[in-house]
């Protein structure tokens, strides 16, 4: 229901904003721009609904809406009737600017409001995300960046994970100590979401323990609730006051946002209470400024610099002295700003370069979770617990090394629930939830070995249970399970690909787009003519070329080429690396995917990696090209790299990953070792023949040949497993979790083919 509300909501924004421009545009007066019109119809939306949820949570009297559609007073009226409310809400009135919209629209948008059921309070901040992503919309590309500034990287949290990370923090806090003082604070709090629950966390827990109380002593022993007409009991006024102003606390870059958190909080402290008394004032408890960068100490001639203050740096120790005296806050939630560096280097320059001179995660190509991460610890008190909702890039990234350091060496870590292959957000953004209890600086703790690793199938449900292993602290962490971890331990003893071999990229986007121009479309290749295949084309041991359409920057080739004639415009090291002999890998993948270029006459597309040997090794590609085929592999790719994982099972492949996979080199002195290095290289130029032979035969030979393709797999997988010296135990785990993927891969096949159907 809601989802279909957020499309109406959009529309009503569409319509207030249309008429206000038409208006402004046939008086030739220019009152206002498009920013001033957008805040309008925002302030507007968010009051009609927050009037509506007033009605439905008995704050207001019933009614008084619908009464509203026929009546003349219009949308002058409706800010008239939010004013009797006496909520606070900072958004601003614009009465001159309101009066220009006509009765009938404020009519036609409450009627469609009419037929909607209960809603959450928490809407209120999903519909002030989707109106900020419908305000970029049409904007010159400047006004976009600014507007995507605005929003920050924010997207709403949905509800499964925010309970989730109540439950994992101040659920286990209260049920230890069921009267705890806590005190919770989101310091990137957004519309409040995780604030919203907390307090209604709050006041479900202590009604019941109230309840239990009253039950126990057969009757209320000055006990901060009271009866209402039906019988049931409540929290007092007095009482839902104190929980809210001593234990909610947040804070926001975003003005507008702390608002609607604020408004949020008032509705559900006044949901059903007929007292009309005076509301506290929350602005102690919900403030804006932006949480990373600290204002004390800082001067004309410090190292902040002055066009910094623009960005609303913040005072903690000024804001909250007897918490932080205290040493902290206890509970330490939320779900940071998803903002990468390429993001920040680009629209947050000054952010980047202040955050860069003060944490110690901020190395590298870093991004904004990194140093959310160290400021949440910061900010809780020893034995406190941290809960953020962070890109699955914290699990493997390099950047990210400190960030993990950290965890590990300041807290207990206690869980990870790893969201990536749920679509949790309307971005493509690959979440996981971490929950952490900080360490007291001089506590000797055990350092954590292995995390609790749950992989989310979806919202609610558990698809895979198992460990993340944390060999070194910032180091990547690898999922075990299934008896991994010791195979895995023996695994990176081995050489890695990148000892061995020269692993580099393909090209840049630069190089990409550059190169664009060149490309023609021909299936009739002469000699020094380069095939260009990526991602899309490449699958185990061999190129679609040809046979499977190729995107390339928006366009679509079926035989893409680079003429002999037109290999000068590459540089001289893409020249170099198109003609030789090299392994291709797909750089998007559920499973590691390489094609050999035995002769050098295959360009490798943008996206994907490059796998050459080296004058000093004499390993055949063709023995890489099964090891890296293999499931093994890709089983080791999956645990070790964590945060590569995308939606849909999807793996981000890249060179810093490939360089570090373990590569078992043979002794060609040792008589075995040199059997077993020719019995693969065989058995992979049989796969490279079948694979050849099954795209050329006809339709009733191909099931003949994937049959004995599918059989030659099994064979080079169980020889590599023996290559690896894994015990029998852990090659009949690794059998089974193959047979899973085959089925898992069948279903979702299946789905698509109904899906479509």
């Amino acid at each position: 229901m809601t989802k279909v509300l957020l499309k109406q909501v959009v529309s009503w924004r569409r319509a207030i904003f249309s008429y206000l421009s038409v208006e402004n545009h046939q008086t030739g007066s220019d009152d206002f721009g498009n920013e001033i019109g957008s805040q309008v119809a925002r302030s507007l939306i968010l009051k009609i609904l927050a009037l509506y949820l007033c009605e439905q949570k008995g704050i207001t009297t019933a009614g008084q809406l619908q009464a509203m559609q026929q009546s003349d007073s219009g949308f002058i009226g409706l800010v008239q009737l939010w004013q009797n409310t006496e909520i606070p809400f900072g958004f601003p009135e614009e009465y001159e600017i309101v009066n220009r919209l006509p009765n009938h629209l404020l009519s036609q948008i409450l009627g469609s409001l009419s037929v909607q059921r209960d809603l959450p309070i928490a809407f209120l901040g999903q519909v002030y995300e989707a109106l900020l992503q419908e305000d970029s919309l049409g904007l010159s590309s400047h006004d976009r960046k600014l507007s995507d500034r605005k929003s920050g990287g924010i997207y709403y949290t949905p509800e499964a994970i925010v309970s989730y990370v109540l439950q994992m923090t101040l659920g286990n806090v209260l049920h230890t100590n069921p009267t705890a003082a806590i005190t919770l604070l989101d310091p990137s709090c957004g519309c409040g979401a995780f604030l919203l629950s907390a307090y209604q966390f709050l006041l479900d827990w202590h009604l019941q323990i109230y309840c239990s109380a009253i039950e126990r002593r057969g009757e209320n022993h000055n006990l901060p609730v009271e009866q209402g007409l039906e019988g049931q009991w409540h929290l007092t006024r007095s009482e839902r006051e104190r929980l809210l102003l001593t234990h909610i606390y947040g804070v926001d870059l975003d003005p507008q946002a702390v608002e609607i958190t604020k408004l949020g909080l008032y509705l559900l402290l006044l949901k059903g209470l007929p007292d009309r008394a005076p509301l506290p004032d929350l602005s102690d408890n919900i403030q804006c400024g932006n949480a990373l960068i600290e204002s004390e100490g800082h001067s004309e001639n410090s190292g902040l610099e002055q066009s910094i203050l623009c960005d609303r740096p913040f005072n903690w120790q000024h804001t909250f002295p007897e918490i932080l005296r205290s040493g902290g806050f206890d509970l330490v939630i939320g779900n940071p700003p998803y903002l990468d560096s390429e993001s920040m280097t680009a629209h947050l320059p000054r952010w980047r370069k202040y955050c860069t001179a003060n944490y110690q995660t901020a190395t590298g190509n870093w991004d904004l979770f990194c140093v959310f991460i160290e400021k949440a610890l910061a900010l809780c008190k020893p034995g406190g617990f941290t809960s953020l909702v962070v890109p699955n890039k914290l699990a493997s990234a390099n950047y990210a090394a400190g960030a993990r350091s950290l965890l590990v060496q300041q807290t207990s870590l206690l869980t990870i629930r790893d969201y990536s292959n749920v679509s949790a957000f309307r971005a493509a953004v690959y979440p996981l939830v971490y929950v952490a209890q900080k360490l007291d600086a001089l506590q000797n703790a055990t350092p954590t070995k292995s995390i609790a690793y749950e992989r989310m199938q979806s919202l609610n449900q558990i698809g895979l249970v198992g460990k993340l292993l944390l060999k070194y602290a910032t180091q990547p962490w690898q999922i075990g399970g299934m008896g991994q971890q010791d195979w895995i331990d023996r695994l990176q003893i081995l050489p890695s690909l990148g000892a061995i071999a020269q692993v580099t990229g393909a090209a840049t986007v630069a190089e990409a787009y550059a190169l664009q121009p060149w490309i023609q479309d021909s299936a009739a290749i002469v000699s020094g003519d380069l095939r260009l295949v990526n991602s899309g084309t490449i699958d185990r041991y061999c190129f679609l070329w040809g046979k499977k359409p190729l995107r390339y920057l928006g366009q679509i080739y079926r035989h893409p080429i680079l003429a002999a004639s037109q290999i000068s415009h590459l540089s001289a090291q893409r020249k170099q690396q198109a003609q030789q002999p090299k392994i291709i890998v797909a750089g998007l993948s559920q499973v590691l995917e390489s094609g050999l270029d035995e002769v050098g006459s295959v360009l490798a597309g943008k996206s994907t990696s490059v796998i050459r040997t080296v004058q000093s090794s004499f390993l055949d590609l063709r023995y890489l090209l099964g090891l890296l085929n293999s499931h093994l592999l890709s089983l080791y790719f999956q645990s070790c790299f964590a945060g590569n994982c995308l939606h849909g099972g999807y793996l981000r492949i890249g060179v810093p990953q490939l360089r570090q996979l373990p590569i078992w080199v043979p002794d060609l002195a040792d008589m075995s070792d040199r059997q077993s290095y020719n019995q693969l290289i065989d058995w992979v130029s049989d796969r490279l023949f079948l694979q050849a032979q099954f795209y050329t035969c006809e339709a009733p030979n191909s099931v003949k040949i994937q049959a004995e393709i599918d059989g030659l797999d099994d064979e080079i997988d169980h020889h590599v497993y023996k290559l690896y010296q894994l015990k029998d135990a852990e090659i009949d785990c690794l059998i089974q979790s193959k047979k899973h993927l085959i089925q898992s891969k069948k279903c979702l096949i299946q789905s698509k083919k109904h899906a479509k159907i």
